[in-house]
């Protein structure tokens, strides 16, 4: 009785390794899965200071040794702009166009009156030697 005993034993303890080596699987599968989807999150990291912390954790914690081209990948898109800094960079560009256009254009316009003002003066100036060489005229 003692064999079938220790032979059923056996056996249960054989579909016992059995299952465990089936749950070593699924959780090896769980935990590639898990790696993938960190990996992926680290790559979509895009606060500066946190692309940052994690990029160095790479390099002072011994136990995160992993995801470097991900952290990487984060660090140089935190240097990209993101939606709302290119929109208020490209608000700054436009105005400070506007405001060099501006200048130029007030600029030209101050030539332009110099120059006019300069034609009225010689006009002026045609017209009173004009008189004059007519009163001379009718004088002489």
């Amino acid at each position: 009785m003692e064999s079938k005993e220790y032979e059923e034993l056996l056996k249960k303890i054989d579909s016992m390794q059995s299952k465990i080596e089936e749950q070593e699987k699924v959780i090896s599968g769980h935990n590639s899965r898990l790696r993938g989807i960190k990996g992926d999150l680290l790559s979509q990291e895009h606060r500066f200071l946190n692309a940052w912390y994690n990029f160095i954790s790479y390099f002072i914690k011994k136990d995160e040794r992993d995801h470097f081209k991900e952290k990487l990948s984060a660090v140089i898109q935190s240097f990209l702009p993101g939606t709302k800094s290119t929109i208020v960079i490209g608000g700054s560009i436009v105005g400070l166009l506007t405001i060099i256009l501006m200048y130029q254009s007030n600029q030209l316009m101050l030539l332009q009156n110099q120059y006019l003002q300069k034609q009225i003066y010689i006009q002026a100036d045609s017209d009173r030697r004009d008189q004059l060489v007519n009163i001379t005229e009718k004088l002489y």
